[in-house]
């Protein structure tokens, strides 16, 4: 997918819509934001301690009137020089500590009373607001649970379920079309086949692909053999002629190992990246994998690797921890993984999906996604994206949509142009290629035995 730089909640220092006073500017070593000579607050406890200790009196708690985003608020202005002086060198200013739990966000806690501090993005704000936060949203402090209710609010979104995209399926098959709002506003529309293979034992699952070259979806189901009831586009792939770049199993063997070896920055990586397959009891799993030179491995972590960091050691059995062989009967690569037991994994670094890679993990795009239910159904996503009715996701939305329809288990595929689904023989996405419908190397599909 083409990588797109906006990021709709990166809270980095460096944003040129950051959360401070009109006029004013993010301050990356100190951490708050300055205009002139004057930093503003709200600063922490022990930095107003400090002040008051230093017998600079009232004025370590007084406010002043500011606007943030054309909003009135009242907040603390110190001189930059003296707010350095009582922050501390530390990576988070005195009295907090990065938070793992808070996406590394500076945690101050006093009591019960828990507050983050960062100079929080534009969007980041509006999406507070947009819940109903108000003017808690309007500055670098925030509780930390007003933080992580916005960062985990659940998307408002309508499905239905169409009579013309369902009257002909068989039992145990249903799709749905989705339409609504993410929970930072954006218009959202979105297609979900979800497959019960406990109601119907003569559908099943399965991977897709061409020697060589592409097809489009489509064109797929015109293909000889059991017919084909679902359609969506499956992993990564490129080249001339067109090769897969995730893994495939198919019939029990594996037929594209996917990249192995990735080069970065004039150095390779070995990433782990995730799956999803069915296995010999017909259960479905989603697991990072690695095949290497004898067998393909699963792992319960990925190798940690990181661009910018020493390249990890090549998995293998014994790396990383935890390592077993992995036999589905039919698998498709993609990543990064988006949740696990219910839950969101950010692994998308680990796994080298950065920005080379194209995938652009923080950005709105088109999505397409595979995951299971706790019951075990297969839900099958597509979300349309770069169009005015459909902005598309980014992969913590597409996780906190799926958690939202029970998935547990999920993992990112390719997106972009390439998200698209056939079913029953007729298309029902909006490809975002303005050519229309992108031809890919794999899918997966929910067919007749």
């Amino acid at each position: 997918m083409k990588t797109i730089l906006a990021a709709l909640f990166l809270l980095t220092l460096g944003q040129a819509h950051a959360m401070c006073p009109d006029g004013a500017t993010p301050d990356a070593t100190l951490g708050f934001c300055v205009q002139g000579s004057n930093a503003f607050g709200p600063f922490t406890k022990a930095m107003t301690d400090a002040c008051v200790a230093a017998g600079a009196g009232s004025s370590c708690t007084a406010t002043v009137p500011v606007n943030v985003d054309g909003v009135p608020q009242n907040v603390q202005r110190w001189s930059k020089r003296f707010a350095q002086s009582l922050r501390g060198s530390a990576s988070c200013p005195r009295g907090s500590l990065a938070s793992s739990s808070h996406d590394g966000l500076c945690l101050e806690s006093l009591g019960t009373s828990k507050s983050l501090y960062a100079v929080f993005s534009a969007p980041l704000a509006a999406k507070c607001r947009w819940l109903g936060n108000g003017s808690a949203c309007m500055s670098n402090r925030w509780s930390a649970s007003v933080y992580t209710s916005v960062r985990d609010a659940a998307p408002r979104i309508t499905w239905t379920s169409p009579a013309n995209l369902n009257s002909a399926l068989p039992s145990g098959l249903q799709v749905f079309k989705g339409s609504g709002k993410l929970a930072n506003g954006s218009t959202i529309q979105a297609t979900l086949a979800r497959f019960e293979p406990r109601i119907n034992a003569q559908l099943e699952f399965d991977v897709e692909s061409v020697s060589s070259g592409v097809l489009t979806p489509l064109a797929f189901g015109q293909r000889s053999g059991p017919r084909r009831w679902v359609i969506m586009n499956g992993g990564y792939f490129g080249g001339s002629p067109a090769k897969s770049s995730s893994l495939l199993v198919q019939a029990g063997a594996m037929t594209e190992s996917g990249s192995t070896a990735l080069l970065r920055n004039g150095r390779s990586y070995f990433p782990t990246r995730a799956a999803f397959g069915e296995d010999a009891n017909g259960r479905y799993q989603a697991v990072w994998t690695y095949a290497g030179a004898s067998a393909l491995h699963q792992y319960p972590q990925p190798s940690p690797n990181g661009v910018g960091q020493a390249p990890q050691a090549e998995p293998s059995s014994s790396f990383p921890s935890g390592a077993s062989l992995w036999s589905p009967k039919r698998a498709v690569g993609g990543g990064p993984m988006l949740l696990r037991a219910g839950a969101w994994v950010d692994t998308a670094a680990a796994e080298l999906f950065d920005d080379a890679s194209g995938v652009a993990p923080a950005s709105a795009a088109p999505r397409s996604a595979i995951g299971k239910t706790a019951s075990g159904a297969l839900l099958m996503l597509v979300v349309d994206g770069r169009s005015a009715l459909s902005g598309g996701s980014n992969l913590r939305e597409l996780a906190t949509l799926l958690q939202s329809l029970g998935a547990q288990e999920a993992i990112n595929l390719d997106g972009g142009g390439s998200s698209s689904m056939v079913v029953n023989g007729a298309l029902a996405t909006s490809p975002s290629d303005a050519s229309g419908l992108r031809p890919v190397h794999s899918v997966v599909v929910i067919r007749a035995r």
